[in-house]
């Protein structure tokens, strides 16, 4: 094995480079810790009411026939 890493270590390399979502993948702490969050976003916690923004705002009325 560490001929073969040896001799094609630039292409596996580049390999990791340009897949760096790669190296999430490869780690086993990925799944466990993917799990916990999706059970926490989705069964976990209390979903945020939503608050309407703006509710005072306007809007100016403008002489069509002029530039802004």
């Amino acid at each position: 094995i560490g001929i073969v890493a040896f001799f094609y270590y630039q292409d596996y390399a580049a390999f990791g480079r340009n897949n760096s979502e790669l190296r999430r993948y490869i780690v086993p702490t990925y799944f466990v810790s993917s799990a916990s969050k999706y059970l926490n976003e989705h069964y976990l916690q209390t979903p945020m009411e939503y608050q309407q923004l703006g509710l005072d705002a306007k809007n100016a009325s403008r002489n069509p026939n002029t530039k802004p």
